[in-house]
């Protein structure tokens, strides 16, 4: 499915958040030229303060075409039977954009999303100006779930894409 970049967030989903301009407003900027720039997301999780390198923090990585986020439901519920709390940072959500970033099952709650949306705007406007492309929705949504997930979470589990060094996840690196 094509959707067309209007300056606000696509209907990707059936609730529209205010915070999630945070995580799409420079893929709604850039338009249809260009790519997703793996530096600027590099950038918002320096701009954060967070560390995406091994030792900083127990995560799993799930990549694919098809089945990630049956794995990584999974994989959270195999952990949190074994007694861990489990962060899961997914895409695409169905009804918000909160589904995206769950701790033991749960979607953020309102006040939660909306304060990391803030943090991930106030991030945004520290970074350098773009020149080669946009940070990426989500790129966004793995450093910023990784990022206040990891604050509460023993372990973190990140979908995204295919792997590879075109996408986020080969910022990260994984201890599970």
């Amino acid at each position: 499915m094509t959707h067309r970049r209007s300056g606000t967030v696509p209907a990707l989903t059936a609730t529209h958040l205010p915070g999630d301009e945070a995580f799409f407003g420079e893929w709604l900027a850039h338009g249809s030229t260009g790519g997703r720039d793996l530096e600027r997301s590099r950038h918002l999780a320096a701009s954060l303060g967070h560390d995406t390198t091994a030792g900083a923090r127990r995560r799993a990585i799930v990549v694919g075409s098809k089945g990630k986020g049956t794995a990584v439901a999974a994989l959270a519920r195999a952990l949190d039977a074994a007694g861990l709390v489990v962060g899961t940072v997914t895409s695409p959500p169905f009804r918000s954009n909160r589904e995206r970033l769950r701790l033991g099952g749960t979607s953020m709650p309102p006040p939660a999303y909306a304060a990391l949306a803030a943090e991930v705007a106030a991030g945004v406007d520290r970074l350098p100006a773009p020149t080669a492309g946009y940070l990426s929705p989500s790129g966004a949504y793995l450093v910023a779930g990784d990022h206040t997930l990891g604050r509460t979470a023993d372990v973190v589990a990140l979908e995204e894409g295919l792997g590879g060094r075109s996408d986020e996840i080969s910022l990260f690196s994984a201890e599970v």
